[in-house]
């Protein structure tokens, strides 16, 4: 799938990743319950790929293991729930590459906007088992903050919805445009000319009901599924 530029702004592609903690790993005779923290609605893809990792785990260990998912920031924003992991009280959560970024910087870079040929070429560069380059940041990852990427997955190239026609750059000036609260995201808003309000996901269906700001990008699942 090539990215087309025509009428769509920010058209990085939307890739998350499961962080997986090793603090909560311990040998019991109990069922060993863990937490999974996401920002995404339970009917997105994101949301439907975190369900299905919990009933997958809790079937191949025949109980042994259960996943308890909590969805839509019920846990805190973006950013406490990285850290959330990072420090163990949440076991699983998934995030973007700026996101995790936060936790290590150098992953926010592989959020560049239209670094990627296509999303065979995205899948290969992002594979945590198979990269050279995930290899070396998951091991950064793991000695500085006891997390390691275990898989990603592409949920759809990031489009811009606004209150106005926008087909071009010169349409964005003065216009506010929420960005994902890390710098990546923010840098490329302002590069595409519009006024950036960093904003956790959670905020975004009421500043756009109250306009607070004017329009925000995702993925066309996440904005169908959270009603954008």
């Amino acid at each position: 799938m090539k990215i087309g530029l025509k009428r769509t702004l920010l058209p990085f592609l939307g890739l998350s990743l499961l962080l997986l903690s090793f603090s909560n790993f311990v040998v019991a005779e109990e069922p060993i319950v863990l937490r999974y923290a996401h920002m995404n609605p339970p009917t997105s893809v994101a949301g439907q790929q975190a369900t299905m990792l919990a009933k997958l785990v809790e079937e191949k260990t025949k109980g042994r293991v259960k996943i308890q998912v909590y969805p839509s920031s019920q846990l805190g924003g973006l950013q406490e729930q990285a850290e959330m992991v990072s420090v163990g009280t949440v076991a699983i959560h998934h995030n973007t590459m700026a996101g995790i970024g936060s936790l290590y910087g150098d992953f926010a870079a592989l959020d560049t906007p239209y670094l990627y040929k296509d999303v065979a070429h995205l899948m290969r560069v992002t594979n945590p088992w198979t990269s050279p380059l995930m290899k070396t940041l998951n091991q950064k990852l793991i000695q500085t903050r006891n997390v390691r990427v275990f898989y990603t997955f592409f949920f759809g190239t990031r489009q811009l919805t606004c209150d106005r026609p926008i087909y071009s750059p010169n349409d964005l000036k003065g216009v506010k445009i929420r960005a994902i609260p890390f710098p990546i995201y923010t840098a490329t808003v302002q590069a595409m000319g519009a006024v950036a309000v960093p904003l956790d996901f959670a905020e975004v269906p009421t500043a756009l009901a109250t306009g607070a700001i004017n329009g925000q990008e995702h993925p066309p699942d996440t904005i169908l599924t959270a009603k954008l």
